[in-house]
């Protein structure tokens, strides 16, 4: 009877540590951030357009906007630090034939991440926008999927040219 006593009170023991560590570690991990996420996803998007405007039109100014035709955050921004191309929306100005740099003059795309929706915690869809040297605008839905951590743009269908 004592061996049972003893055995039910070790049992019972490691039940209660196991359950205690499962119960800290809940709480100390961190917590999924919708508003953090976002800023990794507006990266990331923001990123993948570049790379796509330079397959199409070579090196260029690149200037951000988010939302649309406003300067993203100081804290956005140093993500792209040594990006030397990758300017403030608020650097660029529209003149009839496109956008130029208000410094250089040289012409230049703005590119925006105006819109997150969330299907779920692992997907997205974002509406990014470019306006490019002689007036072209251009509309895009992409899709981005959460895959073992990290975000990834799956596919961008144009949905609007002008």
């Amino acid at each position: 009877m004592q061996r049972f006593s003893l055995r039910f009170a070790l049992a019972l023991l490691a039940l209660v540590v196991g359950l205690s560590a499962a119960t800290v570690w809940y709480l100390k991990r961190p917590a999924f951030s919708r508003a953090t996420e976002e800023e990794n996803i507006a990266e990331l998007v923001f990123r993948h357009q570049i790379e796509e405007e330079r397959k199409a039109e070579g090196d260029s100014i690149f200037f951000l906007a988010r939302p649309a035709d406003t300067d993203p955050s100081d804290s956005f921004m140093r993500r792209f630090e040594g990006m030397r191309l990758v300017r403030r929306f608020s650097q660029s100005k529209k003149v009839t034939d496109g956008v130029k740099d208000k410094e250089t003059g040289e012409r230049g795309i703005i590119l925006d991440v105006h819109r997150i929706v969330w299907l779920n915690n692992a997907e997205v869809k974002v509406g990014v926008g470019t306006y490019v040297w002689g007036g072209g605008q251009s509309g895009s839905v992409c899709r981005v999927v959460r895959e073992g951590g990290r975000w990834a743009v799956k596919e961008c269908e144009l949905t609007m040219i002008t």
